[in-house]
């Protein structure tokens, strides 16, 4: 009986393998990554951003991938930035930013990695809520997180 199990088990797994490895092969991963991407002052901003990471500045790092984010237009820098947010424990700009990373990531964007990001989503969406505001004064401004919204 033992045995019957194993070859069992032995056929699933080979089974499961040659199944992740046809999908695998319908949803090529990217095999760059932004620093074999990004270039010039982009790649630049970038490595900076990863120093200070590492330091534990994640204001700072934000700043340096906003940078690169700009210069490059590569939309993998808003994960970059989502996690500096979610660092400092910003969860509505965390969300923004994974929103907007989806939306615009692309061909750029691995099914794991918009698995990940919408595993994200679903783990944050308990730290935020939804707000309304009606505001009766002309051109207010509403400043959350030290960002200004409209």
């Amino acid at each position: 009986m033992l045995v019957f199990v194993r070859v069992r088990v032995a056929g699933l797994c080979i089974v499961l393998f040659v199944t992740s490895v046809a999908f695998a092969q319908r949803n090529p991963v990217p095999t760059k990554g932004l620093a074999d991407t990004l270039t010039g002052d982009a790649k630049a901003a970038y490595v900076a951003a990863r120093l200070l990471i590492d330091d534990g500045d994640f204001a700072g790092a934000e700043i340096k991938f906003k940078a690169a984010y700009d210069l490059s237009n590569d939309a993998r820098l808003l994960w970059n930035m989502a996690a500096c947010e979610k660092s400092q424990r910003h969860y509505a700009r965390t969300e923004q930013l994974v929103r907007e990373y989806l939306e615009k990531g692309g061909a750029t964007l691995s099914d794991q990695d918009r698995a990940d990001a919408k595993s994200l989503l679903d783990t944050i969406d308990s730290f935020t809520v939804k707000l309304t505001i009606d505001v009766s004064e002309p051109d207010a401004e509403i400043v959350i997180d030290d960002a200004p919204r409209w």
